[in-house]
This record gives structure tokens, sequence and C-alpha cells, in this order.
């Protein structure tokens, strides 16, 4: 219930400034909704809301995000009630993250 309404919020705060078309998700889950990869295909902080915001009641994405952004006060409560897997960003993080984001993969 509290994530219905959390994402019926989201997506009237991101129709506010965004104009999203979604096209042929029809398509898409006429194949299956299990393993299935979605990608945002810009590098903005934005884009993985609007995904979600679209995404979330038909498919139920599981999501990856950066640990460090997901821990931030305020995003952290957001990401537990969707879902979301942090791992470490292993550019900053180097070999070591590796496990984790194995882990959070599989």
């Amino acid at each position: 219930m509290i994530t219905a309404l959390l994402l019926a919020c989201g997506r009237l705060l991101l129709s506010l400034r965004y104009r999203v078309q979604v096209r042929g998700l029809d398509d898409v889950a006429r194949r299956g909704t299990g393993g299935i990869l979605f990608l945002p295909n810009h590098p903005a902080l934005i884009d993985p809301p609007i995904v979600i915001s679209r995404l979330f009641g038909r498919f139920a994405p599981h999501t990856l995000a950066d640990r460090d952004q997901a821990n931030q006060p305020g995003i952290r409560w957001l990401a537990r009630r969707l879902g979301v897997f942090p791992i470490p960003d292993p550019a900053k993080y180097g070999e070591a993250s590796r496990s984790e984001v194995e882990k959070a993969l599989q």
C-alpha cells in the first residue's frame, strides 16, 4: 500500500518536469516478465527513478544502486521500501567489491 502510494506520488512529481513516453512494454511482457534486464539509456541520476516508476508494478524489477548514494538519509528509507540492492562502486572500491557485486547479481 505504502509502496504503491510512493510510486504514484513519484510519477506525479516526475510528470511535473519530464514527459515520459513508454513504448513496447506490451511486446516485452508477451515474452514473459522474468529474466529481463532494463537499463536506463542516459547516465543521469534521475533516469533510474523514471524507469522504476514505469516498470515497478508490471515487472517487479530488482534494482541495483551505488551503496554510497543509497545510504544517504531519506534515500536509504526509500531504497529499502523499493527493495534496492546496494552495491559498492567498483571504480571506487576496486577488486574488493567484486564479491559483493556478484552476490547482489545472484
